[in-house]
This record gives C-alpha cells, structure tokens and sequence, in this order.
C-alpha cells in the first residue's frame, strides 16, 4: 500500500526529473522508497532540502551516466553497457557480482533508468556501509550479525514495505 506522502515523493521525483532534465524515468514506487531511505540519515521517513538536494546531485550524475552508455538511446541499457557504466562510478565489481546485477533488473537483457537506479542506490548505500566499517581502508571490514541485518532489512523492507 502506498502512503500519501509516497506518493507524494514518487510524482515529485518523476514530474521534476522531466520537467528539468525533459527525461522521463517514471520511478516505481519502491525506487521512491530506496532513495528516501539512502538518505534519511534522522530515519524520520523523509527528506529535507539538503538531504534532497543530495538526493538531486546523485540523480543527475547517475542520469549523466546512464545516457552516455544508452548508446542506441532506448531507455535502456544491456549487459555490457551496464558493466561499463558501474565501472564508470568507481565500483570495481567482479563478473559473478554484475551477472547477479543482471538478472535481478534486467528485462530481456536490458535495465531500465527506474531500475539502474535502484541498483546505483543499493551499490552505494552497501559501499558507504562498507566504508564505515573498513577503518584502515584496506578492503576488509569486521561486522556484526546484527548489523548486517538491520542493513539488508532496511534496504529490503524499504523496497517491499
């Protein structure tokens, strides 16, 4: 069921993407939920403007790259295309990761821009996680069951609830 006030972000989100940028990405409301929840650092359940201006700087650099590699301009991009757009944010991610990117956005072999989002937002919010948690910054990290947990259900119930 969606709130009012999901509803509210969804049409926001969609009608101001294309009113700016004349692109329309239509985002499903459980992207709405997983960009909201990226960056509601008070777990209020909203945004205020400067958690929304963030929100606005990384949907147009993810825009940005989506275009340049939806080379055939589909509004979509492929397996290959993906690769290269991911590496293009600075994730470094091994074949078996990408193919597991593929198959759960991709229709027929191509992601939509709703979709890459929502992959751009799990990406970062599991790196930023990472981050936290990787003191010495050597790519190691120690973490408890109970904050893996709370990670994976809050990115999770927030795409489900």
């Amino acid at each position: 069921m969606i709130s009012p006030l999901e509803n509210e972000w969804m049409n926001s989100l969609s009608f101001l993407f294309y009113f700016i940028f004349l692109f329309n990405p239509a985002f499903n409301i459980d992207t709405c939920r997983l960009m909201i929840n990226m960056l509601d650092r008070d777990m209020s359940g909203t945004m205020g403007f400067t958690e929304f201006k963030d929100l606005w700087q990384a949907l147009n650099a993810w825009k940005n790259i989506f275009m340049s590699f939806d080379r055939d301009r589909s509004g979509t991009v492929e397996a290959q295309e993906m690769q290269q757009a991911i590496k293009s944010l600075g994730y470094n991610l091994s074949p078996n990761a990408l193919n597991m990117i593929m198959k759960r956005y991709s229709v027929n072999g191509r992601i939509p821009f709703d979709d890459f989002v929502s992959c751009c937002v799990r990406l970062r919010g599991l790196t930023d996680h990472f981050q936290r948690r990787d003191t010495s910054r050597n790519g190691t990290a120690n973490f408890h069951y109970d904050d893996v947990s709370a990670y994976i259900l809050c990115m999770h119930v927030s795409a489900i609830a």
